[in-house]
This record gives structure tokens, sequence and C-alpha cells, in this order.
């Protein structure tokens, strides 16, 4: 139509719209509570962890207990309107040491006085027909291999693993897997990016335990669980923003992988001054206690919200760190440093996952939310 000018109008359009951002929740089923039907409906993935491997290639559950909560999982994910996806996980760090030989090369093959015996090429096919009879049976949506380190002696069989994988499941399953954060003891090596983007429908980027109350002299110092930018010294690099230039750089694909967004909080005692020469706040020395023949931080790195709040310790008031964007709470007094998820810290990665195209999150874990279920509100929030 034209305009009183004479010229015509121009049309302007709008901003395309964000697009629908995954939230995967792993599920651990550490609660003695299950999942509730309300944290179903949050998600868009809802992954058991964890469905454990022998030695063969075969799947099974730790125990009776395991299953149950997996089966409670099950029959509540068929009751949600959402377009809920249900998988399970297998791996993890207490159940990833068959890995490397279950996935070996399939083109292998030992002889002995010409009779072929057990070869690698049978756990390779027996893994795969185990997962697939599983999904079937179980009437799942897919699966997750969350094995975070494999060596660089790992990288082509464990592509052609998933290679094969995705051969078998067709399209008809979705399959994830999970990938460490990067810059640390080179643990990405064993990730051959370009072949696994063709063979995943995406990737939960464990960018989280930069810092941690650990076993060893790599408890000090204290810091955020999973900053988004920044650190200290050595540990410059130990953050979510350097994780993921990595890996959206080295794949011009960013929209196939999810951050990790941490549900539990995490405790030092013996904390002290503030790490010098930077002299932030949210990094602080810790004092180490002997511990066998060496030495360790005192504290607890995975404390559920429920647990916290039995205990009534208080996520609140919190310290704010803006380079790191990261929430904690210091005790000078007790000595004692708390780091966790909060509003501020959500909202930051939110905002992060938008500008930088990433599929969306994945939570660890759902089952340690607090009772309001507060970060998973928050998260799935529009």
């Amino acid at each position: 139509m034209p305009t009183v000018s004479g010229e015509k109008q121009k049309l302007i359009k709008p901003p395309p719209p964000i697009p629908k951002k995954r939230i995967v929740g792993y599920y651990l089923g550490t609660e003695e509570k299950g999942i509730q039907k309300f944290q179903l409906g949050k998600l868009s993935h809802a992954v058991f962890a964890f469905v454990s491997m022998d030695s063969d290639g075969l799947l099974c559950f730790k125990d009776e207990k395991t299953e149950i909560k997996f089966l409670n999982l099950k029959s509540k994910s068929k009751n949600i309107s959402t377009d809920l996806n249900t998988m399970i996980s297998i791996g993890g760090q207490n159940n990833s040491e068959y890995f490397s030989q279950v996935v070996a090369d399939p083109r292998k093959q030992t002889f002995v006085h010409f009779i072929i015996v057990r070869t690698e090429f049978d756990y390779f096919r027996t893994f795969i027909d185990s997962i697939l009879n599983f999904l079937k049976t179980h009437q799942i949506d897919g699966v997750d291999i969350f094995w975070t380190w494999p060596k660089d002696s790992d990288k082509f069989k464990y592509s052609a693993f998933l290679k094969k994988l995705r051969e078998t499941l067709k399209q008809s399953y979705i399959i994830s897997i999970a990938a460490p954060p990067t810059g640390i003891e080179n643990w990405e090596a064993g990730f051959d990016l370009d072949e696994i983007l063709e063979c995943v429908d995406f990737i939960n980027v464990i960018c989280m335990d930069y810092y941690g109350p650990w076993d060893n002299q790599w408890g000090n110092p204290a810091g955020p669980i999973s900053p988004l930018y920044s650190g200290v010294g050595a540990r410059e690099n130990f953050n979510v923003d350097f994780t993921m230039q990595y890996y959206t750089s080295e794949t011009k694909n960013s929209n196939k992988f999810n951050i990790v967004i941490p549900f539990y909080v995490r405790l030092w005692n013996n904390v002290k001054n503030a790490v010098q020469p930077e002299n932030m706040e949210a990094f602080r020395n810790v004092e180490l206690v002997k511990f066998g023949d060496g030495v360790r931080a005192d504290g607890c790195p995975f404390i559920p919200r429920r647990s916290l709040e039995k205990e009534r310790w208080k996520l609140s008031p919190a310290s704010w760190d803006d380079k790191s964007k990261s929430s904690y709470i210091y005790d000078v007094d007790k000595e004692t440093y708390l780091t966790f998820e909060t509003d501020m810290s959500v909202h930051a990665k939110r905002n992060y996952v938008n500008q930088k195209g990433l599929g969306g999150y994945c939570i660890w874990s759902v089952d340690m939310d607090d009772s309001k279920n507060s970060l998973l509100n928050l998260l799935s929030s529009k």
C-alpha cells in the first residue's frame, strides 16, 4: 500500500524466534523419593543414569533397587503430555572400565591353533545388540554413552562404534554422548568430533567440576563448580566458555551441544584468603589436611540441595562474582566456602546459550534440586 509520499511501505521482518532449547535431565535415583511427573514435564529428555555394562558388553542393572528406580521413571514418563524423550545412560565414572575393550576395532580377530577364540568383534557386536534389545524391550527413546575419558588410542574405535550404533538404531532412536571439559590433561583427545557429530543427535558437555575438594593437592584452591568465564593461575581456562569455544570452533555446529547446569552444592572447609595476585574473592586458598602419604581438601563435593534444607543450611544471601558469573558463600569465621547455581548464574548461562546458538542444557542432576524444584523451574521458564 502506498504511503502519503507515494513510496512503497517497507515491510519490517520480525526477528526470527529463538529455537526451543533442549533440557536434558540426568536422573541418578540417589534420593529415596522417586522422580516426579512434575519434574519430567519440565524436560525435553529424561536420562536414567546409569545402566551398567559388564565386561562382555551386556547391559544390566547394578541391583534391584536401581531397576525399580528406572521402571518408576519409565512408567511416569508414559503419562507425560509433553514431548518427553526417555533415555538411558551407560557408563559414568564407576562403570566405564570396559569401554575400551568393548568398542574395540571389530576387524581384529585372535587365532589360537587355527581356532577363532572370542574376538573384539564379539564385544563390539554384543554391546550394540544389547543396547538395541534394551531399547526395544522397554520401549524407550534412546541411549546416552557416558564415556568422558577415552584415550587418544581409543579415538577412532570410539567413533567407529558410534557409526555402527547409528547404522543399527537407524533414525528410530536418539543417540547422545557426554563429553569432558577441555584444556584439562588433554581429556578431549579421545573424541573425533567430525565423525562423532555425524552419528549422534547431540552432545552433553560436562563442563563442571573445575574446582572441588578433591582427595589430593588439586583440592586447592576453592572456586566455582562451573564458572562461565575466568579462572586463576594455571586454571585460567577452566571455565565453560573456553570449553565451548573449543567444541564449537572445531565443529561449526553449535546447535548439537548442550552445556551442563550442576544442581548440587559444593562445600570446602579450612578456606582462607582470596587467591593472589588476582585477588578474586570467588577463588580462595584452601588449607589441605594430611591424608595417608599425601594431602587432601576437607569438604563435600556433591551435596543435594534437599540435604542442605534438612540440615538447615541457607543459600542466601550469596555473593556474586561478575567475572566468572558465579555465586558463592564464604564464612570467614567458620572458614567454610559454598558454591552453587543461583538465579543470576542460570540467567547468565541461558543468555550464553542463546547468544552462542547452543542446543540447550543438561542437568546434573534433576534429583539434586531443592524441594521446590527451584532451579528446574527457573531453567524451564520462558
